[in-house]
């Protein structure tokens, strides 16, 4: 997916601050309920049933709740990739997808070194020593989960991103000296990019999350957003929701993967399914770019299910692996991995393009009134 960054000024001048009252108060809330449940004080305490993945009560883990849309959703995403990015995961009595992660020889000994390195960063982050975090043996490689609980403990001094690569980005978007550097991690660019962004007399006063939203939709690189019709689904659309994942036919086109350019791709497609189409140039090249838009959607874009022009069932995001072929399901072998939230099911105002088009890229402000609550009135953002 291309980047599409804008210029601060650009953003501000497009941005709501105040339509983002009810995603800052949830945020909050999400924070204040973690530090309850994980007090910074009990960590020396902590066992590793309390932290990783698996074990007797998955759900109630650190880890867990880091992952959970629903119960840190709002104070940023770390994605679901489960390998490395826990550290250590206790192994399960039934096969699952979260145990997936590293083996160690002696379990105990190394939760000790992980829980001794969180308890170190905490301390430096206290003394204000944040550039040496990064740093720290045993939390080194989980660079996304570092962030994520630094940013529950200290919401204030750090903003809940946890990409490196977005980091940089918005970084090069003010025009930092050091945007593209290899050196830094993501904590030191975190905190560089805060810093920066309050030397703008307009942001000094604003809270870390505050910034999420300025970044990822007013510099235009944000989550993709896309709507696909759920009668397009295969095989069924409580079975991709219940499931976690989006699937969908096309069998005939085989692995997307195989084709180095998009035009190869179109012209294998138009050869496949002009007869379909009754051999309608411009339907062909429709379905052509709805089926590439899906196979190419990554972890942290969005996709919106609706039915007709004017119903929302749920909003979903992709998650990890993202896209995959499985051609073991001849009637739907394009997958793609979502976690999908029904609670933003609603009736929306008629999309002419929704009735025409199976799949839709969802423009920013329709996107926002999507993801509006009922009962709370929130101003709609000003138009640039």
């Amino acid at each position: 997916m291309e980047k599409k960054l804008a210029s601060v000024s650009d953003a501000l001048r497009s941005h709501s601050r105040e339509f983002y009252t009810t995603s800052l108060e949830r945020a909050e809330k999400q924070q204040r309920d973690f530090v309850n449940r994980f007090p910074l004080s009990e960590w020396p305490r902590m066992s590793l049933e309390e932290f990783a993945l698996g074990g007797e009560n998955p759900k109630d883990t650190l880890c867990h709740w880091v992952h959970s849309y629903h119960k840190t959703g709002a104070c940023g995403s770390i994605g679901q990739g489960w390998g490395g990015k826990q550290l250590i995961c206790k192994p399960l009595k039934e096969p699952d997808r979260y145990s997936e992660g590293k083996s160690y020889k002696n379990e105990q000994e190394d939760w000790e070194d992980v829980r001794a390195g969180f308890i170190e960063a905490f301390e430096k982050a206290k003394a204000g020593q944040w550039d040496e975090i990064d740093e720290i043996p045993s939390i080194r490689p989980a660079h996304a989960l570092r962030m994520k609980v630094l940013y529950m403990y200290f919401p204030d001094e750090v903003i809940p991103i946890c990409s490196q690569g977005d980091l940089r980005l918005f970084l090069e978007a003010l025009n930092h000296p050091r945007a593209e550097t290899r050196k830094w991690g993501v904590v030191r660019l975190n905190r560089e990019l805060l810093r920066s962004l309050r030397e703008i007399p307009k942001l000094a006063d604003w809270k870390p999350k505050e910034f999420e939203p300025l970044l990822y939709l007013g510099l235009r690189f944000r989550r993709r957003a896309v709507k696909i019709g759920v009668e397009e689904v295969r095989p069924s659309w409580d079975e991709c929701r219940e499931r976690g994942y989006l699937s969908f036919g096309g069998d005939g086109i085989g692995d997307p993967g195989r084709f180095d350019t998009q035009e190869a791709y179109k012209a294998q497609f138009r050869e496949l399914y002009a007869e379909r189409y009754g051999h309608n140039a411009l339907l062909i090249a429709r379905k052509a770019s709805e089926l590439w838009t899906l196979v190419n959607l990554e972890p942290e874009d969005v996709v919106i299910a609706a039915q007709g022009a004017s119903r929302v069932l749920a909003v979903g995001e992709v998650v990890e692996p993202g896209y995959e072929w499985k051609p073991q399901r001849p009637e739907s072998p394009h997958v793609v991995h979502v976690d999908w939230d029904t609670s933003h099911a609603k009736d929306i105002e008629p999309q002419t393009e929704w009735a025409s088009f199976a799949v839709a890229e969802v423009r920013p402000h329709l996107y926002q009134r999507i993801l509006k609550r009922k009962g709370r009135t929130q101003p709609e953002p000003p138009k640039p």
